[in-house]
């Protein structure tokens, strides 16, 4: 343990001393929002809360233009007193690339980054914000490997209008599944992981090595698709769908052949779209058919030397009774179900509030709320 952090454990910065800031992530169905503490054991969760809005956000809808969303926003803001906040962006509204460039200063690193942006997204350098993490050092050619995120400069602005107008001040973005891998990987792993992040209407798939989110992929499958499933083979009401969907799941018990059998139909699909992504992070995507289900952008990414070690899923549906073991059987590699207290505390030292199937939707707000400890 180092000075610091034996001073950081054993004598805490006051709270009153610290900007205080939650981690808040908007989805197209919901708002997590959640804060940390700091405590002489350790960090705490303050406050975790989800918002349904009844009026789901549109794919091209202007968030600013979603009355339910500021009525939600305006809420939490009152409730929880908050000021600043860290705020995940979809991954559907950013980019990801990784390239190599000569190491330097941060601004050097950057003009080299500057110089290949446009080769890399489609939009240009004047209508984007970028950041770069470090990976990698090649000590014998002095060259620096980077994952860069990129995000549009007016999907930006409209974050920032949208907290402004709810008297939130964003201090932070970070792209949604970056901030999700910060909660579920833990620090110092740099092991390969596949990331099944299941969202209200879509699933993106991370591969997280070194530390950080080098590839994404994101289908159009999510928890909406598998509740159709269950209603459209049985006669029941979305709401009592859904139910039957986390407690009955993929049993193969006689009584729940129906259910399950609708679950499975829909769960290839998922399965089909991973395996693509694991045999091309995997080195295997010579087929013609793998290569014209990757971008251009992902295509850039380098060929690991090393296969996915495990299978992340993370979300809600990650509670889904049996779809642990039916993506573990299906895929043959091993799958976990995502930690989202990971880097938070250990279950030997507290136990939270709340259940772990509760806290499966919190992983993004979870990361975004780390990102002051880190």
């Amino acid at each position: 343990m180092s000075h610091l952090d034996f001073l950081n454990k054993y004598f805490p910065t006051p709270h009153y001393l610290e900007m205080s800031h939650a981690g808040v992530d908007i989805s197209s169905s919901s708002v997590h929002v959640s804060e940390l503490i700091r405590t002489s054991k350790g960090l705490r969760l303050k406050y975790c809360a989800e918002e349904n809005l009844a009026s789901p956000i549109l794919p091209n809808e202007s968030l600013i233009s979603n009355k339910n969303l500021i009525e939600v926003m305006k809420n939490i803001q009152k409730k929880y007193k908050l000021k600043f906040v860290e705020v995940s962006i979809p991954e559907e509204k950013a980019y990801l690339f990784t390239i190599e460039v000569v190491d330097g200063t941060k601004e050097e690193i950057r003009n080299r980054i500057e110089m290949h942006l446009e080769e890399n997204v489609p939009i240009s350098i004047d209508d984007a914000v970028f950041d770069y993490h470090r990976i990698k050092k090649n000590e014998n050619t002095g060259m620096q490997f980077l994952a860069v995120s990129v995000v549009p400069t007016v999907v930006i602005n409209e974050y920032i209008e949208l907290f402004e107008s709810c008297g939130m001040f964003p201090i932070s973005f970070l792209i949604e599944n970056q901030a999700l891998s910060r909660a579920i990987v833990k620090r110092g792993d740099r092991e390969n992981y596949l990331i099944i992040n299941v969202g209200h209407k879509s699933t993106v798939l991370s591969i997280v090595n070194d530390e950080t989110v080098q590839f994404t992929s994101t289908i159009t499958l999510g928890s909406e698709d598998f509740t159709n499933a269950v209603m459209q083979a049985t006669s029941f009401d979305k709401d009592q769908s859904s139910v039957l969907k986390y407690e009955k799941g993929f049993s193969r018990d006689k009584e729940n052949e129906v259910i399950s059998n609708a679950l499975i139909g829909t769960a290839n699909i998922l399965v089909s779209e991973i395996r693509k992504v694991l045999m091309y992070w995997n080195g295997m995507n010579s087929s013609k058919i793998i290569e014209n289900s990757i971008s251009e952008l992902s295509r850039q990414v380098p060929q690991s030397s090393v296969g996915v070690k495990k299978v992340l899923i993370a979300g809600k549906e990650a509670g889904i009774s049996g779809f642990r073991d039916f993506l573990a059987i299906s895929l043959k590699t091993p799958v976990e179900i995502a930690n989202v207290w990971t880097n938070i505390l250990s279950f030997e030292d507290s136990i939270p509030d709340i259940s772990m199937k509760e806290s499966l939707s919190y992983g993004v707000s979870f990361g975004l709320a780390l990102l002051k400890d880190q």
